[in-house]
């Protein structure tokens, strides 16, 4: 039996499925692409067809990201007599979810092989590809895409990334990008925001366009989710590779068991700051200011690991703070600690004073958020034997 099909649906399943689908209808943003079951002369999409009749083999709907379209729900289909046809030209419905996904994973596929995601020129992805629109920042194609979000934004398609001076913006695996802040008349900037999320809410890939290393007139490419934003900070942020071994949905949960250790191999630099990820999910859940000072400046803010990930400390934020350079610096040479317990800020008697380190907060209990005490009892014994 194929993998992600439960192997107890049956025919019977499936007709129920039918007969429910011709009662019901089904979402149009879920028009099967290529194919459709042909049963007492009515067509039906494959994927959903699936998807309905495990309600009545196992209680609930199918997961459609569980399995796929195309060869495996076909043979499935077929191997209890239904008939697959595939659709004339005029049959397929360029708007539906479906084709818009499908179409940027052909479009992904053919980059890669082409260009391998590197040194294109604008045109090809402007013109061939329909993926970029100059260095305006967000593109968004809404003719077609808010036909499937249902609203005025639509779904972005792609994100210019014209460099930062920050490293904790952008890595090989992730990147925070800020919020179109430009001003422009009619709500642009709010519906792109919008737009960006919708890009979440149908778990649509993006294209992350950035200046070609190779060439400033050509582009590169990666082809990314949008897995999180912050609306305090005004900040998405999207991820090119696996999802973190802390969360499998994407966004940081408080329900997820704390482990002060990775449970695998680092994907990302040793280095805090090169991390968008942490530094996202830290800034998120702390807010934006140095936990023991007043520093709130874009640059001047790291997100501190309080187990070093050199010392295979886990990038779940609850072994986070945000501190400014200065004292991320004087924490991680245990110049000062925090307290477990009290959440106090502690420092040692022969120096440098608090004074000296310039700590003008008493404790942190100010953050919107508390660091594990598993985390703060680590660095707490870490300091303790510096003295």
């Amino acid at each position: 039996m194929t993998p992600g099909i439960p192997r107890n649906i049956r025919k019977e399943h499936i007709i129920s499925a039918l007969a429910t689908i011709d009662k019901e209808g089904y979402p149009k943003e879920h028009e099967s692409i290529k194919y459709s079951l042909v049963y007492e002369g009515r067509k039906y999409p494959p994927v959903w067809v699936i998807r309905t009749a495990n309600v009545f083999a196992n209680g609930e709907p199918l997961d459609p990201t569980l399995y796929s379209g195309g060869a495996q729900s076909n043979n499935f289909l077929k191997k209890f007599g239904f008939r697959i046809v595939k659709k004339t030209h005029s049959e397929v419905d360029h708007t539906s979810f479906d084709f818009e996904t499908m179409n940027r994973e052909r479009i992904w596929r053919e980059i890669q092989a082409k260009y391998k995601g590197q040194d294109i020129p604008a045109h090809v992805l402007r013109d061939t590809y329909r993926i970029y629109r100059g260095a305006g920042g967000l593109w968004v194609d809404k003719e077609r895409t808010s036909k499937i979000s249902n609203d005025d934004a639509g779904i972005a398609i792609s994100i210019f990334h014209k460099g930062t001076q920050y490293p904790d913006d952008f890595s090989d695996a992730a990147i925070r990008s800020p919020y179109p802040v430009t001003n422009r008349q009619g709500g642009q900037d709010g519906n792109e925001v919008k737009a960006t999320k919708n890009a979440k809410r149908f778990n649509i890939p993006v294209f992350v366009i950035t200046t070609s290393t190779l060439d400033p007139t050509r582009r590169d490419v990666k082809k990314g989710f949008v897995r999180d934003w912050d609306d305090a900070n005004q900040t998405f942020l999207i991820e090119f590779g696996k999802i973190p071994d802390y969360t499998k949905e994407g966004a940081f949960s408080e329900e997820i068991p704390f482990n002060l250790n990775r449970k695998r191999k680092r994907q990302y630099s040793s280095r805090s700051g090169n991390n968008p990820r942490f530094s996202f999910d830290v800034f998120k859940r702390y807010g934006h200011c140095c936990a023991v000072c007043s520093m709130q400046i874009d640059g001047l803010l790291t997100a501190t690991h309080i187990k070093p990930a050199s010392e295979n400390g886990t990038d779940d934020p609850r072994n986070g703070i945000p501190l400014c350079q200065n004292h991320h610096a004087a924490f991680e040479k245990c110049f000062f600690t925090i307290h477990p317990g009290s959440y106090q800020i502690v420092t040692r008697e022969s120096g440098p004073s608090k004074e000296e380190l310039e700590l003008v907060e008493e404790d942190i209990l100010k953050l919107k958020a508390l660091p594990e005490r598993m985390a703060l009892q680590w660095h707490y014994r870490r300091f303790l034997r510096e003295i």
